[in-house]
């Protein structure tokens, strides 16, 4: 991948990167190449039309937390099973449920995880899901979850932000500065990444209504601002026009 990208910096007119973030890492990298004006952020976009909150549903008897992600090694749907089995251990009057969307190389030792933790009733294991069958899993959860040990720039996450979910994730690289921009905050971060410190934040999330409300609303407006499908778009547009000339 360094290769690539060092042959990208040499034979391309522009390298596009999703997070300021990340072009300054890439910047200095590659420092030698002495190019940094043909690094370019160009953000993620989503359609804010289909991703959008449905009708408030009525009272459920069950909180809902998913993630929808690839099953690597560096996505932690692991984690966010063993969190839940702290919030069933601990709060068993609540009708805790997990579920996950997604498939992949570590689907096979999360399915392992929650048998042997007992969680059969409890986590969901969707696989992969079409884009009509995703909008409709997001507007079944209560809470969105993340956990990863870095991101670049998540289309998950601004998914939920556009679904107005109230959000909690890993305090990482491309999650802590998507959540956290200047004053302004957009979710709660766990202080590690370790089944315990999820459960804290789930739990003060959910006792917290004011908080999820504020969250919910603030996100929304963010990715319309910053992270729709037409911003994208135009940035792309201007840059290809821009090296056409």
């Amino acid at each position: 991948e360094r290769a690539m990208s060092a042959l990208a910096l040499v034979l391309a007119r522009s390298v596009v990167v999703l997070t300021g973030g990340y072009r300054d890492k890439h910047v200095a990298y590659f420092s030698c190449f002495k190019r940094p004006e043909k690094v370019v952020v160009i953000a993620n976009g989503i359609d804010v039309a289909r991703y959008r909150r449905a009708a408030p549903r009525p009272p459920a008897h069950m909180v809902r937390i998913g993630m929808a992600a690839r099953f690597t090694d560096t996505k932690r749907q692991d984690l966010l099973v063993s969190a839940l089995a702290l919030l069933v251990r601990h709060q068993p009057e609540v009708n805790w449920r997990l579920s996950l969307a997604g498939d992949g190389v570590c689907h096979a030792q999360v399915k392992a995880l929650v048998s042997r933790l007992g969680l059969g009733n409890h986590v969901e294991l969707m696989g992969n899901l079409d884009q009509a069958d995703l909008v409709s899993w997001f507007q079944s959860l209560d809470f969105y979850a993340h956990a990863s040990e870095g991101e670049a720039l998540s289309t998950a996450m601004l998914q939920a932000m556009s679904m107005e979910l109230p959000i909690v994730a890993s305090a990482v690289p491309g999650i802590s500065n998507l959540l956290m921009q200047g004053e302004r905050q957009f979710g709660l971060l766990a202080k590690e990444n370790t089944p315990e410190a999820f459960a804290d934040v789930i739990r003060l999330l959910q006792s917290n209504p004011d908080l999820q409300t504020r969250f919910m609303a603030d996100a929304r407006d963010l990715v319309i601002r910053l992270y729709n499908n037409e911003t994208m778009f135009e940035s792309y547009n201007n840059l290809v026009q821009g090296s056409r000339n």
